[in-house]
């Protein structure tokens, strides 16, 4: 909606009208704001200025017709009515009775509607302008607003608005009755807020083009997309950077501050440019200087706000992952959670695991993580305005027994190991005073004269003091890294120019590669460390990189603490070799061609072979489907970075035939072949990749069988002779019905307490009900069964059937577009007034269009009382959380989503089977 009508006389007229006609959206309100007469009432040419004054006489100069002006001098409510529509279609208006807004400073902004939001269309400019000069973060907690004005200037100021560090501005924000740095009534905006308008404007890929001013006087060429549709009204005010107290971007990009953490010392921050349409999201320092632009205060409800906390308690094989609601928009907190995976955006093909509902910190345990891996979780948070995200949190875990985690040189320094994308280093220097195969490495010590002209292999400590060693390891000339006794330990060796570019590719290229692999150790902190200010350093991969100086080829030592050197094994041309070097007042890793002569540190590389992989054998064998397995009984020191089966008619088939993926990491996997023929010959072998290729198991060969079942068109039936349809859901095939069955699929009989209460909730065996112990809901809903009869060793579904488990519903989730939509996916839309089955009002999102056709059979309370028949589904899965304990999913009356709770395994629910 983008007009709120404002005079006060046509409050009546408009809520007369609506009531009669219904040709207004409901959803207009009135603020008694207009030039209303003692009577209430309002003058035509009072309505022709407001009109005018509201359009700004666009797209031309508004006025009734004379037609429409009856003799008292009024007009008639429906031409009123059709003011308002034509109101409503323009965009961009002021916000009603809020044209302009004014600071405390007394500056005054023009305002802008823009969806339900009101926001100020120029960028803020409170405050007293300080100077920015080197050495960091200016604005201090002085008592006193204040801004930076790009390159020191009040005109950029006044033409573009101030930029503010997020702790400047928020520190007036965040005292509860504070006036804040905003006008009294206004904020800045929260990230969910941000991402509202975007949304409005049609998302985030194309909004920055409906925001940006038109035309190139203000913003550089090609100013890409720019419409100003919004009425925003843009600016590229640029950015004060925090290093160096530097500015930058100004005629080409806009960075706007959110008032959301993402966690310490960054924050949401949203950047739009010259050459794009598109609007970023990223969380930038908070001592950066950005624009900012104020939203109104509003009540209702808004998007939820949710923090990723760092993960705790990794292990090899599991780790605690966390977020915190840090504003729950107004309303309750219907579901929260995380999403995790390997991917560098989980929330796109990762798990999703659901933790509850409402406010607060939450966590999880997340387990069949694999050894030494990487991986990403992002955190989510839903209220019933939408769902957010937090920002992507990223941790390894631990080494299994023969993964990247220590190594022994020949001397028996320890060092310690971290894996890096498919690389594994050493994290600290190397300090050995011997080579691989144990002959000693010669120490010029304080002789320059043999250090400057020696061309074999040497070393030397930092100023020749021995209490260096254990600080930044040693300094070896090129001729000692180039050795043939090997410098570097048994299966470890020196990295290539090309092996420490893999490095820097991985965690983001060259340029910003040193912040993320540096040691956090920084002056005053004792040795070892670096120098302040070590610019960008956040050692982000535990590489924990240390500036250990260097030994000049005429033997001088010099930079410890400023900058690090490392050789690689790689000749430049002679006398030179290249290195890599970070520095203390830089943030990226450069190449540097270095006299052989001169003493620089060392890391090694572990050894690279193709990993070790076996064929498991070939199980659960159809007419179009089987199971294969596999083992990868060594990585080959590399992380494997997949796995799997590959399957072909022809024997010893590769990844260049059918595959099917399995994960990766070391250990047993199987993987589910599909689509075969039947009655075929297949050949089968399990495959492992990392860095170094890919390795094979044994050829297998298996031969379908001869039966044509075809999920969805073919019936199944149980052990009573009960017929069920099926349906192909992804890869899964369901029934269609719930399971009905009074026997054990070995023909044994479940038990039937009937209305025995007691014995109901009193049995640890399998038992079933018929809703209210009426046996004509048979056919209507099928049966409830506690679940110990869906574990039961007897077997509760047809043969080649069986009881979901947890992660096959998740499967189903996913593959319907996640839990916040699977649910009317898996409705019937069958409803009152339609006869059983069918679901109370108002059912809704049912739409069915999984074809699972999900009837709401209710259940058995565990002490007997039988519930929400017509309200609710819920359907065992096979999946236990304690000894009394049970998983299952749940479908509602009254919403979209796809629940998955616990409970006490003497309820009565609905079975479904899955075909194995």
């Amino acid at each position: 909606m983008l007009f709120l009508l404002s005079l006060s006389c046509l409050v009546g007229l408009y809520h007369t009208y609506s009531a009669q006609q219904s040709l207004v959206p409901e959803t207009i309100q009135t603020t008694p704001c207009g030039d209303a007469n003692m009577d209430g009432s309002v003058n035509v040419l009072d309505i022709i200025t407001m009109v005018n004054y509201i359009m700004g006489s666009n797209p031309t100069p508004f006025s009734f017709a004379a037609a429409d002006i009856n003799a008292s001098g009024a007009v008639d409510v429906l031409d009123i009515i059709s003011v308002i529509n034509m109101i409503m279609q323009v965009p961009g208006l002021p916000c009603p009775c809020t044209p302009t807004v004014t600071d405390v400073d007394g500056n005054v902004y023009q305002t802008v509607k823009i969806g339900e939001q009101c926001w100020m269309k120029e960028n803020l400019r409170t405050g007293a302008m300080i100077n920015s000069n080197a050495g960091g973060q200016q604005q201090t907690d002085n008592g006193v607003l204040e801004k930076y004005c790009y390159n020191n200037l009040m005109a950029n100021c006044a033409a573009y608005g101030g930029l503010y560090e997020w702790r400047e501005a928020m520190k007036y924000s965040e005292t509860i009755g504070a006036q804040g740095i905003c006008p009294a009534g206004w904020h800045i905006p929260k990230d969910t807020e941000w991402t509202m308008l975007f949304n409005y404007l049609g998302g985030a890929e194309i909004a920055g083009g409906k925001m940006k001013l038109a035309g190139t006087s203000q913003w550089n060429a090609p100013n890409t997309g720019a419409t100003n549709q919004s009425n925003f009204t843009a600016l590229p005010s640029g950015l004060r950077s925090m290093w160096a107290g530097s500015f930058t971007g100004m005629n080409t990009n806009a960075y706007y501050l959110s008032s959301t953490l993402t966690f310490q010392d960054k924050a949401w921050s949203r950047g739009l440019y010259h050459n794009y349409e598109l609007v970023d999201r990223g969380n930038i320092e908070s001592s950066f200087g950005q624009a900012v632009r104020c939203i109104k205060d509003q009540t209702g409800i808004i998007l939820p706000s949710v923090r990723t906390l760092p993960a705790s308690g990794i292990t090899a094989t599991s780790a605690t992952l966390g977020g915190l609601i840090t504003d729950d928009g107004g309303t309750v907190i219907i579901e929260r959670g995380i999403y995790w995976g390997t991917t560098t955006s989980p929330q796109f093909g990762g798990m999703k695991v659901p933790v509850g509902s409402g406010g607060g910190a939450f966590s999880v345990v997340i387990s069949g993580l694999l050894p030494s891996k990487i991986y990403n979780f992002i955190t989510y948070a839903t209220n019933s305005a939408g769902t957010t995200f937090g920002h992507v949190e990223t941790f390894t875990s631990a080494a299994g027994p023969d993964g990247c985690n220590t190594l022994t040189d020949i001397d028996g320094n320890v060092y310690n190991a971290v894996l890096i994308g498919s690389q594994c280093w050493m994290k600290e220097n190397l300090k050995t005073t011997s080579y691989k195969n144990g002959s000693p490495i010669p120490y010029p010590g304080t002789n320059n004269t043999v250090w400057q002209n020696t061309t074999s292999g040497a070393y030397a400590w930092y100023e020749n003091n021995i209490a260096w060693k254990d600080l930044y390891g040693a300094l070896y000339n090129w001729y000692a890294v180039n050795s043939t006794f090997g410098l570097c330990p048994i299966g470890w060796h020196m990295p290539s120019a090309t092996e420490w570019d893999q490095l820097s590719d991985f965690v983001g290229g060259a340029g910003g590669a040193g912040g993320k692999l540096k040691s956090l150790r920084t002056t005053p902190a004792e040795h070892p460390r670096w120098q302040s200010p070590n610019v960008g350093a956040s050692d982000q991969y535990g590489f924990s990189a240390l500036a250990g100086g260097c030994r000049e080829n005429a033997g001088p030592f010099s930079y410890i603490g400023y900058t690090g050197y490392w050789w690689t094994s790689t000749e430049h041309f002679s006398p030179f070799s290249w290195a890599r070097t970070m520095q203390y007042d830089r943030i990226g890793v450069d190449p540097l061609g270095i006299n052989r002569k001169v003493g620089l540190s060392v890391r090694c590389l572990k050894d690279i072979t193709l990993p070790s992989v076996t064929t498991s054998g070939v199980s659960d064998i159809t007419s179009s489907a089987a199971t294969a397995g596999g083992n990868v009984t060594s990585d080959g020191g590399a992380v494997v970075t997949a796995r799997g089966i590959c399957y072909n008619t022809d024997p010893n088939p590769t990844t260049a035939n059918t595959t099917v993926l399995s994960g990766s990491g070391n250990g047993s996997f199987t993987a589910n072949l599909t689509g075969l023929n039947a009655g075929t010959t297949y050949n089968v072998r399990a495959y492992a990749t990392n860095s170094a290729g890919t390795a094979y198991g044994d050829n297998l060969q298996f031969t379908t069988n001869t039966s044509n079942f075809s999920c969805g068109t073919s019936v199944i039936t149980d052990i009573d002779g009960n017929l069920y349809n099926t349906v192909l859901i992804g890869n899964q095939c369901w029934m269609k019905e719930n399971l009905k069955t009074t026997r054990f699929s070995d023909g044994s009989p479940i038990e039937y307490p009937g209305n025995n209460t007691s014995l109901w909730s009193g049995t640890t065996s399998g038992a079933y009900a018929w809703f209210d112990n009426d046996i004509s809901w048979k056919d209507v809903y099928g049966a409830l069964y506690n679940w110990y009869a869906v574990k039961s060793f007897d077997g509760l579904c047809p043969e080649g059937w069986h009881i979901p488990i947890n992660e096959e519903l998740n499967e189903l989730d996913e593959y319907l577009g996640g839990s916040s939509v699977a649910g009317g996916k898996l409705k019937s839309t069958r409803k009152q007034p339609e006869p059983h089955p069918r679901w109370d009002l108002p059912n809704t999102g049912a739409s069915n269009s999984s074809g699972f056709t999900g009837y709401p059979g209710g259940y058995r309370h565990n002490d007997g009382r039988y519930l929400n028949l017509g309200y609710s589904a819920n359907w065992w899965s096979a999946t236990m959380t304690s000894a009394t304990i049970a998983r299952y999913l749940n479908l509602g009356v009254d919403y979209v989503n796809s629940f998955r709770g616990t409970r006490d395994k003497a309820t009565g629910f609905s079975v479904r089977c899955l075909r194995d």
